[in-house]
């Protein structure tokens, strides 16, 4: 009688253990899934951030050299 108690409380145990796990489990995952999302997110938002700083450092190089050019052609009409 001891012994089927014994077992039967194991039994019970092992079912709420399943339960926690499982319940657990179906916690984490859409945990994970938008953590991947906003991974994914944040990879593709600093991508193009960079792609445009880069453009636009690239167009500053381009504004400075015209404005350079354009400052020595008219020193160069005053001069003539």
């Amino acid at each position: 009688m001891r012994a089927q108690t014994l077992v039967d409380d194991l039994r019970t145990r092992d079912l709420r253990r399943g339960f926690f796990y499982t319940y657990v489990l179906l916690a984490i995952v859409p945990w994970l899934a938008v953590l991947d999302v906003l991974i994914f997110a944040v990879y593709r938002m600093t991508n193009v951030a960079t792609q445009a700083y880069n453009r636009m450092a690239e167009e500053l190089q381009q504004s400075r050299e015209r404005l350079l050019f354009l400052t020595r052609l008219e020193s160069w009409r005053s001069l003539a």
